[in-house]
Formats: structure tokens, sequence, C-alpha cells
């Protein structure tokens, strides 16, 4: 059975109190046995719908005694600190995952190239393995829903938001493919015509 957490504010702070992560001296911060609860919440300046929804999340955390501080820097800067997985949330998009493989794969097997977060659970990798060893399309969906429930339950990465892209043409153009995977292969192919 696959668990999809829901916004419970009131549920969150029980748990944290339970923990043992409370206002001890009344600054507002929760903290265990005199240590603050700090987290850094990371990403990239190149989009600002990106650190917005970093602006937001700190605001929200806050109004539940966590204390997070926002670390916004160049793409070659966050990517260095993302690729040595020097971070404690960092916020990623995700474009062109047409296939399961590509997305889970290499961010959620252990020895994928882009797990950044260090996820490593043997009965996904066997998920992950079986599924592009199987050729049958209707058993490969089966390994994939099965990984989707594991990872629902473990929640390695929380997904926020789904962006969507839309392609908008004038009439004075023809020839323009709509693309699912937002490219523009048609253009390549020479498709355009006035």
């Amino acid at each position: 059975e696959a668990y999809q957490p829901v916004f419970d504010p009131d549920a969150a702070d029980a748990l944290l109190d339970e923990i043992g992560y409370t206002d001890t001296d009344g600054d507002g911060v929760r903290d265990k046995e005199g240590i603050a609860l700090v987290i850094e919440l990371g990403t990239h300046s190149e989009d600002t719908n990106r650190v917005q929804t970093l602006e937001l999340l700190q605001n929200v955390f806050s109004r539940h005694g966590i204390q997070a501080n926002l670390r916004v820097s160049d793409w070659p800067s966050f990517s260095l600190r993302r690729d040595a997985s020097e971070f404690d949330v960092i916020l990623l998009g995700w474009t062109q995952l047409v296939d399961p493989d590509r997305l889970l794969y290499e961010q959620l097997h252990s020895t994928g190239g882009l797990n950044w977060g260090g996820f490593d659970d043997a009965e996904l990798d066997g998920l992950l393995d079986n599924a592009r060893a199987v050729n049958d399309r209707d058993a490969r969906a089966e390994l994939y829903q099965s990984a989707a429930a594991l990872i629902g339950r473990e929640l390695p990465y929380y997904v926020l938001s789904y962006q969507s892209y839309q392609l908008f043409v004038t009439p004075a153009l023809s020839g323009v493919v709509a693309d699912p995977r937002g490219r523009l292969r048609w253009l390549a192919a020479g498709g355009l015509a006035r």
C-alpha cells in the first residue's frame, strides 16, 4: 500500500513535539537538548520560481519552529554542492521524463549517477534492475508500479509541484508538431513553414 503524505501542520507539530523538538527558550525555534532545529534550503539563482518556492518553504518552516536558511547560488556553484551531496534540502526540476527508467534509475538506484541524496534500498534496486531487463510492457509496468509504491512509502524525495509547458504558435506558421517531451524535433527536421 502506497503512503502519500498530506499537508497536516498540526500533526507535524505533534510529531516534532513527540521526538523532543520544542521551543525551550521561547525564541521561536525548536530545539532538542540545546541544539536548534536548523536546516539549509538550496537552489540556483537562474530560476526565480525556485527561489520564490524556497522563500515560501522558509516561511512555512518558520511558522512551525524550524529555522530554514536559504542558500541560493549560481548554477555552477549549486551543481558542485549538489554533486557532492553537500546539502540538507535542495530544490531541483526535471524535464523530458518520458520513460520511468530515466527518472527512477539514475536518481534512486543505489548506484545511480544522479542519486545525490544517497538513497539505498535493496528492494528498489532489484525492481529497477528487473524493469531494465524486461521487454514485456505489462510486466515492466508492474515492476515500475511496485517501485512507485515503495518510493511513496520511503519518500527519498518529495515532488512539490508540476510545472507545465505550453506550445503557442501563430496561425501564420504551419508544420508545427507538439512533442510530449517538450522538444523541438519538428524544427530540426525542417518542419517550419510560413
